[in-house]
């Protein structure tokens, strides 16, 4: 009897072993297949991540394009700056612009009495912009004032180089059906699609020239201003010339008289056929009121 409660207890210790086992290997597998699942889901996402990385720069490359490039600023710089000596500070900028490959684009001198003055433009090369425009304010007593304008052109350039590609390619196309074309209105057509395309493109073209000049030098306008005040010299005797200005005021009085005389001449004998007959008529009428008012004084 014991013996049968010994093997008892023993199976249901075994069956109980085995349930055990059995829920703990359930409970592996379970949690092997979740990190089996989360495991393709890092994967997967790892891999979409990987995609959109190496997709990006493709998207990039079309809609920032005009960022790729190097960016086209065009300087305008303004500056008024009193100098020592007008004609020599003109002078040392225009040798000044020459050394850094620059030119003179205009040059005004006005003279005065007191202080003369000037203006320059130049077109001086992007890089070496700041250091002229460094000895301009070096080389000036003072300057009155310094304005800088900068301007970036590079999207707008970018855009030409887009529409150009584009005229281009219909260029080739038209050239291919100009080719191909077997009849007269055919060709005259394209002919006519041709030539406008072709002057589409001449215009990109000198636009886009237009931009890379502005890029590459920049403009550069000065207001020069002499500081220092001109003092006049006390006149002599030959420089007042007084014997000479008298005999010509005297001449040039002589002369308005003859001219005013003569131009009275002229005008009354011009003028007689109508100022003779004035003048008879009024002797008239000045004579019969003489005579009737002399004879009323008679009859009173």
């Amino acid at each position: 009897m014991s013996m049968m409660k010994n093997v008892f207890l023993l199976l249901i210790t075994s069956l109980f072993v085995t349930v055990a086992g059995c829920q703990s290997a359930g409970e592996e597998l379970v949690a092997e297949d979740t990190l089996s699942i989360e495991y393709a889901v890092e994967q997967e996402s790892s891999r979409s991540d990987s995609v959109e990385v190496e997709s990006a720069p493709d998207v990039a490359s079309g809609e920032g394009a005009a960022f790729a490039k190097e960016r086209m600023i065009s300087y305008q710089s303004y500056m008024s700056v009193d100098v020592e000596s007008l004609m020599e500070s003109m002078g040392h900028l225009q040798e000044r612009a020459t050394e850094y490959n620059g030119y003179v684009v205009e040059s005004t001198f006005f003279e005065s009495e007191t202080n003369p003055y000037g203006t320059m433009a130049f077109r001086i090369p992007e890089e070496s912009f700041v250091l002229f425009m460094e000895e301009v304010s070096e080389h000036a007593q003072k300057v009155n004032h310094h304005e800088t304008i900068a301007q970036d052109v590079t999207e707008e350039y970018v855009d030409l180089e887009s529409r150009l590609s584009s005229k281009q390619a219909v260029e080739e196309r038209l050239l291919q059906f100009l080719e191909e074309a077997e009849n007269t209105e055919n060709l005259l057509a394209i002919s006519q699609d041709l030539a406008n395309t072709q002057e589409e493109i001449e215009q990109l073209t000198g636009r886009m020239q237009y931009l890379e000049n502005q890029v590459s030098y920049s403009s550069v306008s000065i207001d020069l201003k002499e500081d220092t005040v001109r003092v006049g010299t006390i006149q002599g005797e030959e420089d007042l010339n007084t014997w000479e200005e008298a005999k010509k005021l005297f001449i040039d009085t002589v002369n308005f008289l003859i001219t005013s005389v003569s131009a009275i001449i002229v005008w009354l004998i011009g003028l007689s056929p109508l100022f003779i007959p004035i003048i008879v008529i009024a002797f008239v009428i000045s004579y019969r009121l003489r005579r009737m008012k002399k004879k009323k004084t008679t009859l009173d």
